[in-house]
């Protein structure tokens, strides 16, 4: 089965710009997965997402949206996509009610009221793709697959996307789910203190495990486990608590490397 979204070797050069907005990107993002596209300001994610819609277009490489060209198929794409903006972007002076059927038109849904099951096939997939959208599959019909691509500031809400791809100067600089990149970048670390510091120091050394000092000792585990440390510790602990990475802090020191 082909990609939801297959993106190959993105260039965007605005015109008159000296370097490139998004440069060489490339990814894929399976259907019905939590994808999401991180980066700073100026990354270049908001380039790419308009172009993955249609909105924008591109100087060289290609975008695939459900197997369609978006140079060649743009109509095409369009009808495959709905973009939902961080600000709201329906008409205030419309009903709820009314800005999901003006919606409805614009994508070309089923103008009328007839029976579902006297629905032609193609209107019955709209149906139950705006049903799932608005909570009611679940108890409806059969789950579809939505593929999501979210861009965002928030690292928890990318916390539980299915892979994630971080872009920086217009480049992917990683990509993969959120625990392979966490585990590439940063460790989880034991956070370990005892009446003899002197003694639980000497015992670190000896364990030959990577620590520092900050009030207390922080371990970095490097793939040990919490238990395996602390095992190998005869010290009586005044303190013991273990601390795992965070996508935040994968982010953070993965952008410092490249400013570096």
């Amino acid at each position: 089965m082909a990609p939801a979204i297959e993106v190959r070797n993105l260039v965007k050069r605005y015109r008159k710009g000296t370097v490139n907005a998004v440069d060489g990107v490339s990814f894929d993002v399976e259907q019905g997965q939590f994808f999401a596209l991180l980066g700073p300001n100026g990354a270049g994610k908001t380039t790419t997402i308009s172009i993955l819609t249609t909105t924008l277009g591109l100087t060289s490489g290609s975008v695939r949206i459900a197997g369609h060209d978006v140079v060649r198929e743009a109509s095409a794409v369009r009808r495959e996509v709905g973009i939902i903006f961080q600000s709201p972007s329906l008409d205030m002076n419309l009903t709820g009610e009314e800005n999901i059927r003006f919606h409805a038109v614009l994508y070309r849904l089923y103008p009328y009221r007839p029976l579902y099951r006297l629905m032609p096939a193609a209107y019955r997939r709209q149906v139950r793709e705006l049903a799932e959208v608005v909570g009611l599959g679940a108890e409806v019909f059969k789950p579809v697959d939505i593929t999501i691509c979210l861009t965002t500031h928030q690292m928890d809400e990318a916390e539980d996307a299915d892979s994630v791809c971080i872009i920086d100067h217009g480049r992917v600089v990683a990509i993969g789910a959120p625990h392979q990149v966490k585990s590439e970048l940063v460790h989880e670390t034991l956070h370990i203190d005892a009446a003899d510091r002197g003694a639980l120091r000497s015992r670190l050394h000896a364990l030959n495990v990577p620590f520092s000092e900050d009030g207390h000792f922080v371990v970095r585990l490097d793939g040990r486990t919490a238990y395996e440390v602390v095992h190998s510790i005869d010290q009586p602990l005044t303190m013991l608590r273990t601390e795992s990475a965070t996508l935040e802090d994968a982010y953070l020191r993965l952008l410092a490397a490249e400013d570096a």
